[in-house]
């Protein structure tokens, strides 16, 4: 047998290697089947824990959405307020908040978009920094982002974070969701200026929406 004979046949060889064996069933790709309103039914938030300056005891909620295809954090303390050079030119606040989602048997979720919420009047050169961290439980990776907004501003804000959140949750088993959330205000270069923010009289505090996949299992 020639050398290039002797090749196809090998190359023959490896081909039917990775052939299904006789009366084997195939492998089903089929996509899992679509998850109704019916199956979300028992979805529900079993607990709520924050802490930080920006949320002290009594101030901080999640609301699950009536659809359950997401959930909103609301954080009615987490506010800036400067009036003049009177108040600190460098202030934080920040509050990290668990969220235990109980989830039914046959299913699991992952969050797919964050939506960071909130209104803020800056005077001209002042800056405010936004930043948001998120994790589920059991697993080290954290998504996160940042935001930066520069004065003369005088509008709400709506930050989407669209990455990919993390893992999916273990099937039919709660899932308890981290989030740490910061604001960082510097009026060095307008000592003299102005800082509001999250305090609008009609919606006061910052949002935090967290949109839902789900997914049978």
């Amino acid at each position: 047998m020639s050398a290039f004979t002797e090749l196809q046949a090998t190359a023959l060889g490896l081909l039917a290697s990775f052939a299904a064996p006789t009366g084997e069933e195939p492998r089903d790709f089929t996509a899992p089947a679509a998850v109704t309103a019916n199956d979300l039914e028992d979805v529900y938030i079993e607990s709520v824990e924050y802490f930080g300056p920006g949320c002290p005891e009594g101030t901080a909620k999640a609301v699950l959405a009536e659809d359950k295809q997401s959930f909103i954090l609301i954080f009615t303390e987490m506010i800036i307020d400067r009036q003049d050079e009177s108040d600190p030119e460098l202030q934080t606040k920040n509050c990290v908040a668990a969220v235990n989602l109980h989830i039914p048997d046959g299913l699991r979720t992952a969050v797919s978009t964050v939506v960071m919420r909130g209104d803020a009047y800056l005077d001209e050169d002042i800056r405010v920094e936004l930043r948001s961290k998120y994790f589920y439980a059991g697993n080290p990776t954290s998504v996160g982002d940042r935001y930066e907004i520069v004065g003369p501003y005088d509008d709400s804000f709506d930050f989407a974070d669209t990455e990919p959140f993390g893992p999916w949750s273990d099937c039919g088993e709660s899932g308890l969701y981290g989030i740490n959330s910061s604001m960082h205000l510097d009026a060095s270069h307008n000592d003299e200026g102005k800082a509001l923010v999250n305090v609008a009289v009609t919606d006061v505090g910052l949002k935090i929406e967290c949109e839902l996949k789900w997914e049978q299992c």
